[in-house]
């Protein structure tokens, strides 16, 4: 998935700002570690937690607890955000992503996940695919979900401060 239209918001952006390349971009998303996961509560507020995922071709790819409060969120409303970002005001990156949240029950999806992330977080994850979901070692079911996105934003700071906009069909 590449971005159909990249553009700097100029309005927020030094003069002459230039994007990060989209290469830039996905490198940035895959690298973390860490992501802000938002969901929407029943009550229409958000809910933002820590998550341990990837950055795909297709999106952002995460697995929860099948009764965790994020789980019941996206079974309630798909729409949701990912984040990423640098903890320093004068250099860094944030990127944002937001769309529609798809279950992944399919085995070789799974499969895959499950090598991802025993490459990516050796010392904390490791998944059996089973019916559908992943299972660790204690037991524990994990569904599996992806953010498709319609947009990412990103938020350069320093020399090149920006605000860009990557949309996508």
């Amino acid at each position: 998935m590449k971005p159909i239209n990249i553009a700097v918001d100029h309005r927020y952006s030094v003069p002459d700002a230039v994007a990060p390349t989209w290469e830039e971009i996905t490198r940035a998303l895959n690298d973390a570690e860490v992501y802000g996961l938002t969901t929407v509560l029943p009550d229409g507020t958000p809910h933002t937690v820590p998550v341990a995922g990837t950055w795909t071709e297709d999106g952002f790819v995460f697995c929860t607890g099948e009764y965790e409060q994020k789980a019941r969120n996206i079974a309630q409303n798909t729409r949701a955000s990912v984040h990423i970002g640098s903890t320093s005001f004068s250099t860094g990156m944030d990127v944002i992503a937001r769309g529609e949240i798809i279950r992944h029950t399919d085995e070789r999806s799974l499969t895959n996940l499950a090598r991802i992330f025993e490459g990516k977080y050796p010392e904390f994850f490791r998944f059996e695919v089973t019916d559908g979901a992943l299972l660790n070692p204690h037991g524990n079911r994990a569904e599996v979900y992806r953010l498709q996105p319609d947009g990412v934003y990103a938020f350069t700071r320093g020399n090149n401060s920006a605000q860009v906009k990557y949309e996508f069909t």
